[in-house]
């Protein structure tokens, strides 16, 4: 009996080391769920991925948008996904990291539920109001807030687009409505249209509003200007010293994908990474690489959580 254990173990293990060699299999496409609504940064950048990994690997690559509750509802299909290698999740230190701190009870642990693949790249954010907005500064914003507690609205779709603005409240001294949307298109039509006072998002989700001249940009989240908006200056240059906020973008697998097969996948991530498509998208969507992976994606995490703990312990009783 023990001798055909150890023969049953062996034959185990010869056939889980057999498939992950035969990964990845040409046949079947790689799924990309992305916990954001279409025209998101994340979004966007996937698709850019999705060309990149076909162009290094050969494989089809499909992506999936599933917005709504603050990303929960994405990173819950990602989680419940076979570990098997052909899904992978794009998402944001939104759902990784924010989520932990500003939602309550969250149906998922985004270290133990989630294999951590290949950082993609940071983003700045941009404070947004309608073209008819009477604000024309940053400064000119927080002053009639500060003057009106509780009288100016900030929308986001997600927990990134609620810190940025927990953060002016913060250091500006200001009290905001919150109002929660589900698509980032969503929060900037409504700007646009004057529904919401004031919102944060990417240069890249806010294009097409920004060009059509239906938003103002009022001040960056970032410590310097962007190139892309050179005109616009930092929240810091217009009274708020401390502020500084950037998002972030990173690849996941599901828990228990196996060593090899993530290794599998870091390396075709890595390779598309360097793929024009993936470094155009990267310069016109205004993205810094993130060159992380694996661990040190989870010692990012951890640090962030216990940074932004900090933040909203003290704006919450």
């Amino acid at each position: 009996m023990k001798l055909l254990r150890y023969v049953l173990v062996g034959l185990l293990l010869c056939a889980g080391s057999s498939w992950s060699q035969t990964f990845p299999d040409k046949s079947r496409p790689l799924r990309i769920i992305v916990p954001s609504g279409a025209t998101s940064t994340a979004d966007l950048l996937a698709r850019a991925y999705e060309r990149g990994i076909n162009e290094v690997s050969g494989l089809s690559v499909v992506v999936e948008n599933k917005p709504g509750a603050e990303g929960v509802i994405g990173v819950q299909a990602a989680k419940a996904a076979p570990p098997d290698g052909y899904t992978i999740m794009m998402t944001s230190n939104s759902t990784q990291v924010l989520n932990v701190l500003m939602l309550r009870n969250i149906p998922y642990d985004p270290v133990a539920d989630f294999v951590p693949l290949a950082g993609a790249g940071t983003i700045p954010l941009v404070m947004y109001v309608g073209a008819a907005s009477p604000f024309r500064t940053a400064q000119e914003f927080v002053a009639a807030a500060r003057a009106n507690p509780g009288k100016y609205s900030f929308g986001s779709f997600s927990t990134t687009g609620r810190m940025a603005a927990e953060m002016l409240e913060q250091y500006g001294g200001i009290r905001l409505l919150p109002v929660p949307y589900k698509t980032q298109s969503e929060v900037l039509t409504a700007v646009s249209s004057g529904e919401l006072d004031m919102a944060f998002a990417t240069v890249l989700s806010a294009n097409a509003f920004n060009n059509s001249g239906r938003i103002r940009a009022l001040g960056v989240s970032s410590t310097s200007r962007l190139k892309d908006l050179p005109n616009v200056p930092t929240l810091r240059e217009q009274g708020l010293p401390n502020y500084s906020f950037t998002s972030w973008l990173a690849t996941y697998a599901p828990a228990k994908t196996s060593p090899a097969i993530s290794s599998a996948l870091l390396d075709i991530l890595q390779k598309a990474s360097k793929t024009t498509v993936v470094l155009e998208a990267l310069a016109k969507y205004g993205i810094e690489p993130l060159n992380l992976s694996g661990e040190q994606l989870t010692t990012m995490q951890r640090a962030e959580v216990e940074k932004w703990g900090k933040l909203v312990k003290s704006q919450r009783p």
